[in-house]
């Protein structure tokens, strides 16, 4: 068996149920995950003659410890003191992109979100971060 190595590009924004179909490849796929299609780079014919196969590629994305996504937007629950939702303040955010600073308005309630626009998912245009901000108080 020849084994032979090919180089597939996975665009950035790739999600676990999209299908990347290249080459008007038209199929109906089970299960998710994203598939790349690269034409007669398959396997070659049992019989030795004839062109070789299509390949198709299954990418699997990885969760992520730290967002959750949907869609092009990811979702992260920032921890914020008592004090800081009361009085407001400034938290460290992190984004795929690294961190950024975001804005504690006071009287800010657990579960409330804001949403920091374009640092979300690249792809077909860039989602947003939801940061949804989870109180916490002393023991």
């Amino acid at each position: 068996m020849l084994q032979e190595t090919v180089k597939v590009d996975v665009l950035p924004g790739e999600s676990y149920f999209s299908y990347l179909l290249l080459n008007l490849l038209t199929a109906n796929f089970r299960g998710g995950g994203c598939y790349d299609y690269v034409p007669a780079s398959g396997d070659a014919p049992s019989s030795g003659k004839g062109n070789s196969g299509d390949l198709l590629v299954h990418v699997n994305v990885a969760a992520s410890k730290i967002f959750w996504r949907q869609g092009a937007n990811l979702h992260h629950e920032a921890r914020i003191p008592v004090h800081a939702a009361l009085l407001g303040g400034r938290i460290r955010v992190p984004t795929p992109d690294g961190h950024v600073d975001a804005r504690v308005h006071s009287g800010t309630q657990h579960g409330e979100e804001m949403v920091l626009r374009n640092h979300g998912v690249s792809g077909r245009g860039k989602g947003g971060l939801f940061v949804s901000f989870v109180v916490q108080f002393p023991r």
